[in-house]
């Protein structure tokens, strides 16, 4: 079975990229994956046949399903994870284990839907709990990853967590009318 790959070259900010990216969406679903490669890119297989047995289900990467959960993690940073584990799903009723991976598979038509506001790499999990308010369901699977071996990441702990923080209370408190576009506006981009 042959995949059609479009490549996007990003020239500005991450979160503009996205959100044009959401803008230029075609095919049943996108993935998006981490430039880092800390998660191995091998997984699309299963990503794929997951999103081919569950075409209208979010594909979302998981630690915590993994042999290695959050293995290298400080004793702080777990309990952390824990601590937003546990209001993740107070606040959205999910029982999704691992909503800040950045590894998932997305069906498009929802979310050319949705307008996104947040900045740098907020913006991907602000796409991820805007479709979980509209009601499209998670599919988890296990994420083998290593830590990064080259280089240093551009995510900050605590500055981009807070990011996460005021994204996860603004989606579950905004009704899901105000951060839909319009229908004329999203047939308009279609045509």
């Amino acid at each position: 079975t042959s995949v059609p790959v479009r490549i996007y070259v990003q020239t500005g900010p991450f979160e503009e990229a996205i959100r044009d990216l959401t803008g230029l969406l075609s095919g049943s679903h996108f993935i998006y994956q981490p430039t880092d490669l800390e998660e191995d890119p091998r997984m699309l297989a299963e990503i794929i046949r997951l999103a081919k047995l569950y075409p209208d289900a979010i594909v979302s990467g998981s630690r915590k399903r993994s042999r290695y959960g959050f293995s290298g993690f400080t004793l702080t940073k777990k309990l952390l994870y824990s601590a937003w584990r546990a209001l993740f799903s107070v606040l959205y009723g999910s029982g999704v284990s691992d909503s800040t991976l950045l590894y998932r598979c997305m069906p498009s038509a929802p979310a050319k839907r949705v307008m996104l506001n947040a900045s740098s790499y907020a913006v991907l999990f602000e796409l991820f709990v805007k479709l979980l308010r509209l009601g499209v369901p998670v599919v988890e699977f296990p994420v083998e990853m290593g830590k990064r071996t080259e280089g240093t990441s551009n995510t900050r702990f605590f500055s981009d967590g807070l990011r996460y923080a005021l994204v996860l209370f603004t989606v579950r408190f905004t009704p899901v009318k105000r951060f839909l576009r319009p229908v004329a506006d999203t047939a308009e981009k279609e045509a």
